[in-house]
């Protein structure tokens, strides 16, 4: 058994997923993580709902920095390729 301490990143970034295997295949490509831990903070969830694959990210307040939703955008786009990607999602 190996014991190690958590890094900084592992502590910012808590996933939760019926799938443990299918979230690491998505942050395998490092660029979503880095996009995630770069947010001040962030809500995105996955689910079916009426056939049909939907990626939501919920934020209570407005959001506006440019900077910021620039990222956020690129997030998205490829959070939703890498879904693709996993096989977690259909192009459409």
């Amino acid at each position: 058994m190996e014991f190690t301490t958590p890094s900084e990143e592992d502590r910012r970034l808590a996933l939760e997923s019926n799938n443990s295997d299918k979230v690491r295949d998505l942050l395998a490509d490092s660029r979503p993580r880095e996009l995630m831990l770069d947010q001040p903070r962030i809500n995105l969830e996955s689910f079916v709902w009426q056939g049909q694959g939907k990626l939501v990210f919920t934020e209570a307040r407005p959001i506006d920095d440019p900077e910021r939703l620039a990222k956020l955008k690129e997030l998205f786009g490829r959070t939703l390729d890498r879904l693709v990607e996993i096989g977690c999602a259909e192009a459409p």
